[in-house]
């Protein structure tokens, strides 16, 4: 995490409101957290009608995606190959649910923050992260 270079608090509201669109058009509650490249939380939001444990796994998810520069969809296909625990290499580091997306500019590696949704399923919640992504026109690096 050097990068000096870090999504705004515009971005992250603009990513922000468009999750919360996509969630209330699948009728879902979600919690949302977003950090910028230093891994300080710039938003979180939890829908009224989100689980409580969702709050935690948002956070985490996020969190969990900026340390390693990767997905935590692809943390899990790593792990699972490889037969590693993530603990093993970063003490920071808190799951490999898939929902957490580092957000990188086109041609460069280094995360300029994370999104972090949990919700319902794993699939739902990475669905809706990399929307928030695209919402401010940012690569997703799955």
């Amino acid at each position: 995490m050097k990068n000096t270079k870090s999504i705004s608090l515009k971005e992250a509201k603009k990513a922000l409101f468009a999750m919360e669109k996509k969630a209330e058009e699948l009728n879902i509650g979600f919690s949302f957290c977003i950090l910028d490249a230093m891994g300080d939380m710039l938003l979180f939001e939890k829908m009224d009608n989100a689980k409580r444990f969702s709050i935690n796994m948002a956070r985490a998810k996020a969190e969990t995606s900026l340390i390693l520069g990767s997905s935590t969809r692809k943390i899990a296909e790593i792990k699972k190959k490889r037969g590693f625990e993530i603990a093993s290499f970063s003490g920071n580091c808190k799951t490999e649910v898939a929902g957490g997306i580092p957000l990188c500019l086109d041609g460069e590696n280094e995360p300029l923050g994370s999104i972090g949704v949990s919700g319902p399923s794993q699939d739902i919640d990475e669905e809706v992260a990399i929307f928030g992504a695209e919402a401010i026109g940012l690569k997703i690096k799955l």
